[in-house]
This record gives C-alpha cells, structure tokens and sequence, in this order.
C-alpha cells in the first residue's frame, strides 16, 4: 500500500492532506489528496475574523445603509466620523468596500 510519504514526495508543500477510504463493497480503495494551487495575501478588508471590529465610511447619501448598520448594532465614533461595527456585520451589509484601513 502506498503510504501518505508517497503522496508527500509527490506533491510537496502543496499538500494538504491524504484521504483513504474504502470504497464500493471493500472492493476498492479510494485515495483523494487535497492541494494548495494558490497562495495569496488577503485584501486588508478581508483580513481577520467575523467579530473583528471594522471602522466603516458610510456617506450622508447612504441613509438606508446607515440605517440598516445601526439596526445590526454599529455605532458611530464621532472622532473619527466613522461607524464601528462587526467584520461580519459588514460584510452582511455589502459594505466590505467600505472599510477604513488606519
């Protein structure tokens, strides 16, 4: 039997992990392997979790938008004259364009 050694001689640091299962029967075994075929860095607006506090710009002609951030629990900072509200409350929200990167 090929061992996951193998798998890992073969495909390198690309390899995630090695699945074996037995397939129709006991008849069969199948072997899946999962890859890594891309590595990037993430926007800056897509970094971090879901509960992430986010800084957002939402302009005066975004009442609706302002609204709606209000009612899922963003507040505004006066300061800065931003909302803040949960990474995945933004995103929820479609405002992921929208995040302030200080």
């Amino acid at each position: 039997m090929v061992t996951w050694l193998h798998w890992a001689d073969r495909f390198g640091d690309e390899l995630v992990c090695v699945r074996y299962r037995d397939g129709l029967r006991g008849q069969r075994r199948l072997i899946t392997v999962q890859l890594v075929v891309e590595s990037c860095p993430l926007p800056p607006s897509l970094r971090g979790g879901e509960w992430d506090e986010v800084l957002v710009r939402i302009t005066d002609d975004q009442a609706d938008l302002r609204r709606q951030a209000r009612a899922a629990g963003a507040h505004w900072d006066p300061e800065r004259k931003l909302w803040g509200m949960y990474r995945g409350h933004a995103k929820a929200l479609g405002c992921l364009k929208l995040i302030v990167e200080e």
